[in-house]
Order: structure tokens, then sequence, then C-alpha cells
């Protein structure tokens, strides 16, 4: 969150940070924050890396709640 305040509108903070949050199980964080970078990146490497991961743990989230 530190490199956050420091460096805003970096997707490569976003991306490291959402990674860091989808690691501790903080889905929800981690999804808002990978929708940032893909926005942030706009159309880059970076952007479309963001998007599959949101893509994927969005339905990773989904799976997990239909079980439960």
């Amino acid at each position: 969150e530190e490199a956050r305040a420091r460096a805003p509108g970096r997707v490569e903070v976003c991306y490291q940070l959402a990674r860091a949050y989808e690691a501790d199980g903080q889905a929800p964080n981690a999804l808002a924050l990978y929708a940032e970078a893909a926005r942030l990146g706009g159309g880059s490497a970076a952007s479309a890396a963001a998007e599959a991961d949101e893509r994927r743990l969005r339905a990773r989230w989904i799976e997990v709640e239909l079980a439960q």
C-alpha cells in the first residue's frame, strides 16, 4: 500500500499489490486492483496480464461460492 501511495497510477504497483492480496486470500481487494491495473495499463502487456488474472480469479471465486 505504501508503494501505491508513493507511485499512484503505476500499473506495476497495482498489479503486484493485487497478487499479494490474492495470495493473502483477499479476493475482493485483488479483483479491484486487477481491474485498476488493467485500466491503467491501456492495452499494454501488463494490462493484458491483469485482465487475465482478474478473469481467472473471478472464475475461481464463483466456483467457491457455488460450492458453498
